[in-house]
């Protein structure tokens, strides 16, 4: 810090604003942010070269690795706040969170605005649109975004429909593998199998849980009508337009 105000006045009291910045905020921040937070020299805004100077200047309590400032140390941060908060906050901490708030506020006045994309009208290809760097509208994506639920009242241009049924369908799943009408279905007792009898003049049998085919049974020489199983699960009993019944 002695170093720091051995700078002539207007340069110690820049560095001091960025002490005081990185100290407060809740997270890391960028080169490009400080710029916007800090009264930067016109010639360094904007000029990365000219901003890593700057902070290199901070070195002592500050690292900057692809363009994001931070502390070298917990214990560097701890240092401005507790021991050298005189210099650090010669207004106070409350003054510095306010120039923050205040500075990003006017930030968004200057670059929000309606159709931030420049697409031009609501109709166009998304494939069309060319999200700058940074993207503004990133912070906006979440469905419980803040920015979402302060634009919900204003009307849609857009409408869609849904995609989805609104409630669940009666139907569970559906057997397919006949060649012809089916003309019988049963239940094994034990609910664990399903057997139909079609046009097709075969039976087939079904796992009742999955849906899944396991097999099927020939002999019948006619369509077969009806179907059945014995009260242990284990046979069934099969009855066809031929005249004949199959076990």
């Amino acid at each position: 810090m002695d170093q720091i105000c051995s700078f002539d006045d207007l340069d110690a009291d820049l560095y001091k604003s960025i002490l005081a910045v990185i100290s407060v905020v809740y997270r890391p921040i960028t080169v490009d942010e400080l710029a916007t937070l800090v009264n930067i020299p016109p010639g360094a805004s904007g000029n990365y070269k000219a901003l890593a100077e700057i902070v290199g200047r901070c070195s002592s309590f500050l690292t900057l690795r692809e363009r994001v400032i931070s502390f070298v140390h917990q214990s560097a941060k701890d240092f401005l706040v507790q021991k050298a908060s005189r210099e650090t906050f010669p207004s106070g901490m409350q003054h510095v969170h306010y120039i923050i708030f205040s500075r990003s506020v006017q930030v968004m006045t200057d670059t929000l605005s309606r159709d931030i994309y420049s697409l031009g009208a609501p109709g166009s290809s998304i494939d069309d649109a060319k999200p700058p760097d940074p993207d503004p509208l990133a912070a906006a994506r979440p469905a419980r975004s803040i920015t979402r639920n302060l634009f919900k009242s204003e009307e849609q241009r857009i409408a869609t429909g849904p995609v989805v049924e609104d409630d669940w369908n009666a139907c569970t799943q559906t057997l397919e593998g006949h060649s012809g009408p089916v003309c019988s279905v049963a239940f094994s007792p034990d609910s664990k199998l399903v057997a139909s009898g079609s046009y097709d003049i075969t039976i087939k049998i079904w796992d009742a849980a999955t849906g899944i085919y396991t097999q099927t049974l020939d002999g019948h020489s006619g369509p077969v009508y009806s179907v059945a199983f014995s009260p242990d699960s284990k046979l069934v009993a099969s009855g066809s337009y031929n005249r004949t019944i199959k076990i």
